[in-house]
């Protein structure tokens, strides 16, 4: 397979488009963000090859593997031959952004530290932007799958997987420049009674925070199970994921034409995955992109409206 392909497209009077896909096994998300830096920053100087970057870090013997974990993954990862996961694909889908704005991000970071203070758990908690918006958006899309294939057993697990670097770590010591994958894969679980209630996504930050704070155990803990747990919960659970990071400052890749007007991630599947970036606005915030079938908009707006007034 490629590992990269780009494609322009020219908007006369307008604009220009760049659209890149890459192969996951080549590289990572930060990998890619810091490439695409690279290479602007190096068109941007004109052909004079002048950078303030450092370049993409190549060397892979600094890579170990001292408990034969590539053995055990490459060997599952060849069963998902037999699993779909696609799925079935709406036809008339449409990716719509939405941007939460700082205000509204502190807010939610507030009522959640201060449920943590009252019941004594904020010492083993991270509460940051990245777990209070996935918490908001794990309980929302939730209701959304709820409200188009029907609600299940209070008993039900529902899951959020997350993915988190483990460049720079003390037990890893690889280089921020790294390219390649430098990965850890985080599962959060919890039943349905626990999500759906009033205070559900109180719950739900609680878990990812505690996932997050969990990383300084180890981050590759159950790494042998990966594969093989993302199989269980497919076929028995249901699914939200997140790609990206506002971490990536995507907003920042200037070709020297100026900061990008829209940045989109295209991969998503519907209602099962959203994207976080930063915000392109001035103001700050979060962008978060969603795909949803053209159908559903209104219900999609109804629940997600209704969740930020609460909230």
């Amino acid at each position: 397979m490629p590992v990269m392909a780009i494609q322009f497209t020219v908007f006369p009077n307008s604009g220009i488009s760049i659209g890149v896909t890459f192969n996951h096994v080549a590289a990572d998300g930060r990998s890619i963000n810091h490439f695409m830096k690279f290479w602007a920053s190096i068109h941007r100087s004109q052909g004079l090859g002048l950078t303030s970057l450092s370049s993409p870090y190549h060397n892979k013997n600094i890579i170990e593997d001292p408990n034969g974990l590539s053995s055990i993954l490459l060997k599952e990862f060849r069963s998902w031959e037999d699993l779909n996961l696609a799925g079935d694909v709406p036809a008339d889908n449409v990716l719509i952004t939405l941007v939460i704005k700082p205000v509204k991000i502190e807010q939610l970071k507030n009522w959640v530290t201060t449920q943590c203070k009252n019941n004594n758990e904020l010492a083993h908690i991270r509460i940051s932007t990245f777990v209070v918006v996935c918490a908001y958006m794990w309980i929302n899309l939730m209701k959304l799958q709820e409200q188009i294939s029907g609600s299940l057993d209070d008993d039900m697990l529902y899951h959020f997987i997350f993915l988190a670097d483990c460049r720079e770590r003390f037990e890893f010591s690889i280089p921020a420049t790294y390219f390649g994958n430098c990965l850890t894969k985080i599962f959060v679980s919890a039943k349905r009674r626990e999500l759906m209630g009033e205070s559900g996504v109180i719950f739900a930050a609680k878990a990812i925070g505690r996932k997050v704070y969990e990383l300084g155990n180890g981050a590759l803990i159950g790494a042998e199970r990966w594969i093989s747990d993302v199989r269980e919960i497919l076929k028995h659970g249901r699914l939200i994921s997140v790609a990206g990071s506002p971490k990536f400052r995507v907003y920042e890749t200037d070709f020297g034409w100026g900061r990008p007007k829209k940045f989109e991630v295209v991969h998503m599947g519907a209602y099962k995955t959203f994207s976080l970036i930063e915000s392109g606005e001035d103001g700050g915030g979060v962008e978060i992109g969603v795909v949803i079938g053209r159908d559903k908009l209104g219900l999609f707006n109804s629940i997600f409206e209704q969740s930020l007034n609460v909230h």
